[in-house]
């Protein structure tokens, strides 16, 4: 009772302090990004890299309690998804491995006092996390989802408009339900209940319409015939393992690891094993060019720490602009794509500069090379690679491009084992395309007749008016100018349904002088609002496919 006493108070407590806070309005341009007081956190002396390397033990931080990312089972052993990727992280880099219990209490000070190497508790990306430690990669896609009686006829979340919807106090989807009725401008009623049980009780016996937690927790409560979740989700979570702010050695051996057991495919087997009947998201890791067939190792890592001479804030707060290069625009006689491409690069050079609040500056030359040596603070669409992550770091992907199969919107035609003795366009513009679709055709078991497009516009009128090719094979950047143009006629092959669409895969992104976290902070910020105002999805309509722009959105966390 007395427990319940002050859980009540404290909630009274934290209502109360919320009342007094500030109205924020949602962002849109070209309002700059508002900068909270920033928690000064001590720069790591060493990276956790150089611990490593030197007692050739990692030591991972992990919830003794929290399936299925990390549970110490009834044997003894560490088991989850978590404990898991540890496991084959410690395996990649020849050492031992030790698990320490942390509480979610706990865990942040453990990280940043150099207890443990890295972080895997179960941690979902947010914000304001990264003012004191940093994300790597997502390694699962959450939800916060809502749950209803099989007899209700709600099939969407608009449907619970000025219904009763019940939370567990304390739980995410407190802020999950307060995000989504500010961007919906729908309202519920929400009711706060102590404990799980409460709550499907109150739902069972109809004192609320609906239940509002992770995907996880209520598909593990649902009972099939008597209560269905909607499968429209309030908001997705990306879950990542942390390090500590600044220690942009260690994140790049995570971030490479990770991809490097999403490429071998030990990722999709840990996923399996922890969440069975699902299969790992195909856009869930993006792997970098640049990866290599070799296990990354942490000697092969920097164990010193690069810090900039000055941060970009500094300057920016003096009133300078924000150098950016990659802005050079397209010949005239160009394709319409690298012209797209161009456009798209200056347009969000310039969302960026009113988010900041500075003024801007084109740094001409090669991109990367004016960013790692200072002549410019940011380079704007440039690919993610691992030969270049010595000298400058990367941000979330923002734009994908890769090999796919354009063909009529009537074609049975999903794959190269669809072609057998069919007409495959290739454009001359693409060199060694000819090749590689040889390559697919011989793992697919069949031949093909491979035809050479000279001019990328002629890719419509050789699928639709002349009909001499059966498909075009050639980088999604050049097929989706005549695929926006006739999108009644023409399609993407899909591949099958499980499969991943895509041949390939690249990934466009930003690149920041490394190691300076509090301008990535405000860069994030300022590309988060750009999601979620719809201005970064309208840049990229005529890039990528509409399908994975949604997808993008995910990679970035928002």
């Amino acid at each position: 009772m007395k427990k319940a006493v002050l859980t009540l108070l404290l909630l009274l407590y934290a209502v109360a302090i919320q009342a007094q806070s500030p109205f924020v309005p949602t962002l849109v341009p070209p309002t700059p990004v508002p900068w909270p007081a920033v928690r000064v956190i001590p720069a790591p002396l060493e990276s956790a890299v150089m611990r490593i390397v030197r007692d050739g033990r990692l030591r991972v931080g992990i919830l003794y309690n929290a399936p299925p990312f990390g549970l110490l089972n009834i044997r003894g052993v560490m088991a989850g998804v978590e404990a898991d990727i540890a496991r084959s992280m410690a395996d990649l880099w020849g050492v031992e491995l030790d698990f320490v219990q942390v509480t979610r209490q706990s865990a942040g000070e453990m990280l940043r006092s150099g207890e443990v190497d890295l972080l895997a508790a179960a941690l979902v990306k947010q914000a304001d996390d990264q003012r004191e430690l940093e994300f790597c990669q997502s390694h699962y896609r959450g939800a916060q989802a809502l749950l209803i009686h099989e007899g209700d006829d709600a099939t969407t979340l608009a449907q619970m408009d000025g219904r009763t919807l019940g939370v567990v106090a304390g739980a995410r989807a407190e802020e999950a339900l307060t995000r989504w009725q500010a961007g919906s401008g729908l309202r519920v009623n929400v009711r706060s209940h102590f404990t799980l049980d409460d709550a499907l009780r109150a739902l069972r016996e109809g004192e609320i319409d609906g239940l509002v937690d992770s995907r996880l927790t209520l598909g593990a409560v649902l009972v099939p015939g008597e209560l269905r979740m909607i499968s429209v989700v309030l908001e997705h979570e990306l879950h990542a393992l942390a390090v500590r702010k600044g220690d942009l050695s260690m994140r790049n051996l995570v971030n490479r690891s990770l991809q490097f057991l999403t490429a071998s495919g030990r990722m999709a087997e840990i996923h399996d094993a922890n969440f069975p009947g699902s299969s790992l998201p195909h856009d869930l890791i993006a792997v970098w060019q640049g990866l290599g067939d070799q296990a990354p190792k942490p000697e092969s890592f920097t164990q010193t720490l690069p810090w900039p001479q000055q941060s970009v804030v500094a300057r920016l707060e003096q009133g300078q602009p924000l150098r950016v290069a990659g802005l050079a625009a397209a010949q005239p006689d160009a394709p319409e794509s690298e012209r797209q491409l161009a456009t798209w690069r200056l347009a969000l050079a310039q969302q960026l500069e009113m988010r900041l609040g500075s003024g801007l500056q084109a740094v001409a030359g090669p991109a990367l090379e004016q960013l790692a040596t200072g002549a410019a603070d940011l380079a704007i669409g440039v690919a993610l690679d691992w030969d270049r992550a010595n000298e400058v770091e990367f941000s979330a992907p923002l734009l994908l491009h890769g090999e796919r199969l354009l063909v009529p919107a009537d074609s049975d035609v999903d794959n190269f084992r669809g072609l057998r003795d069919q007409w495959l366009g290739v454009l001359s513009s693409e060199p060694g395309r000819d090749a590689r679709a040889q390559a697919l055709a011989e793992i697919a078991a069949v031949d093909v007749n491979v035809f050479t497009v000279v001019r990328d516009e002629d890719i419509g009128w050789h699928l639709l008016i002349e009909g001499d090719l059966d498909a075009v094979f050639a980088d999604s950047l050049k097929l989706l100018a005549p695929l926006q143009s006739q999108s009644s006629l023409l399609k993407l092959a899909a591949r099958c349904p499980s499969c991943d669409p895509w041949y390939s895969r690249n990934w466009l992104g930003l690149a920041l002088p490394a190691n300076d976290p509090e301008f990535r902070r405000r860069l994030e910020a300022a590309l988060k609002g750009m999601w979620r105002d719809g201005s970064m999805a309208h840049l990229l309509a005529p890039l990528v496919p509409e399908e994975d722009i949604a997808s993008l959105a995910l990679q970035s966390g928002f």
